[in-house]
């Protein structure tokens, strides 16, 4: 049930944004729910002990502290709570008693419901430079497609009818092709692919790795074909322009390509101190700066931000972080006969995977809660054994 509350106050804050205080109830309701299931949890275990799992997430969390607590700054405090407080919904998919994936779409219907009128009324519609796009209510254009590809995961797991499925997916289809967020003309045939072929990849455990990327390129090859056709229209109509000669150009990354060109050049010349340990939470926006007349912007990358604000030691234990959690769901997928609720959370870890590490090739998905909070929250799924019973049961199990 806390899951339901959690969620829903993150889902108001991400529509809400420009109301900063439901983010702060949010976090502190986050806190408070990750405090008394730790203790919950820990009491259990008859003390202060950590698995090896829970000692790799704290150890992520010590390095972001130790960044701000070098370079201190209230910009700095701001992003690296932002930090904590999601991967503190890991410990919570850890230690919680039950939850049902199931349930969660509902707590999209009132969102849905927004961005429908906005759609309806013209008022979710915005300039972005020369071009009309749709936003549906949210401060970013890329919120909106996030939103409706989560309440996609939601819509595909739950027990709601084939026809009402298809409809909603629609109807979310528009909305996103209309909100001009190029990253989620991937990631969100990416999911339904997915979804339609988790038996054969769960059932498949030892291939499960390569057959994610293979639907990566193939989603890839989906999104060149549908450039394609858009060629003859995307110049008569609200869509931003495609540059089919060259794919990594100024135009089709939005100038993310001239930014993230600062960024490796402001890295190579920073001293070895700070390739280690990187320059702070906010470097990315202060070594962008001078290639603006007002003031920066954030590194529209998640792996070179991690880069450059806590370095090569920083990245490499995300990285390695992001492995452990993977390597875990190889491992649960491996096992015979697994319940239908079983199956439909590693559906959904798989797809929120996968919208992190792909959305987070054009967005900085670790600062940004939208996708970070539910998709460590999934993360801690993996090492919980009431989510996964039937896992526990055999010998390859390891204690969460």
């Amino acid at each position: 049930m806390i899951e339901l509350v959690l969620i829903f106050l993150r889902l108001l804050s991400d529509y809400f944004w420009e109301y900063k205080a439901l983010s702060l109830f949010s976090a502190v309701a986050t806190l408070v729910a990750v405090t008394f299931f730790s203790f919950r949890a820990l009491k259990q275990r008859g003390g202060l002990r950590f698995y090896g799992n829970e000692l790799l997430a704290l150890f992520l969390i010590s390095i972001f502290i130790f960044n701000t607590a070098v370079y201190s700054s209230p910009d700095n405090i701001v992003i690296v709570g932002k930090i904590i407080v999601s991967i503190l919904m890991y410990f919570l998919g850890c230690y919680l008693s039950s939850a049902n994936n199931k349930r969660l779409y509902v707590l999209y219907y009132p969102v849905f419901l927004l961005v429908v009128y906005s759609f309806l009324s013209g008022s979710g519609f915005q300039q972005w430079g020369e071009v009309l796009t749709f936003s549906g209510g949210y401060y970013f254009k890329t919120d909106l497609a996030l939103a409706l590809t989560i309440f996609t995961v939601f819509l595909l797991v739950s027990n709601i009818h084939n026809t009402l499925k298809v409809l909603f997916i629609v109807v979310n289809v528009v909305f996103v092709f209309y909100s001009n967020a190029r990253i989620y003309y991937v990631i969100f045939p990416l999911v339904c692919f997915a979804y339609y072929y988790r038996e054969f990849i769960i059932s498949n455990a030892k291939y499960t790795f390569k057959m994610l990327a293979a639907i990566l390129l193939s989603a890839l090859a989906f999104i060149q074909v549908s450039f394609f056709l858009l060629k003859n229209i995307s110049a008569s109509s609200n869509l931003l322009f495609f540059d089919f000669s060259q794919g990594f150009s100024s135009v089709n990354t939005q100038g993310r390509n001239i930014i993230w060109e600062n960024l490796l050049l402001h890295y190579a010349d920073s001293g070895m101190s700070k390739q280690l340990f990187g320059a702070g939470l906010t470097a990315d926006v202060k070594y962008s700066e001078h290639l603006y007349l007002l003031e920066g912007f954030n590194a529209h990358n998640s792996y070179l931000y991690l880069l450059v604000s806590v370095g090569v030691i920083g990245l490499f234990v995300f990285l390695y972080f992001l492995y452990a959690v993977l390597k875990r769901f190889i491992a649960i997928a491996s096992i015979q006969n697994l319940t239908a609720p079983e199956k439909d959370n590693l559906f959904c870890f798989m797809s929120f995977f996968m919208i992190f590490l792909v959305s987070g090739l054009t967005n900085v998905t670790i600062i940004f809660q939208q996708v970070s909070y539910i998709f460590f929250f999934y993360c801690g799924f993996l090492y919980n054994k009431n989510m996964f019973p039937s896992f526990y049961l055999t010998k390859w199990a390891e204690k969460c």
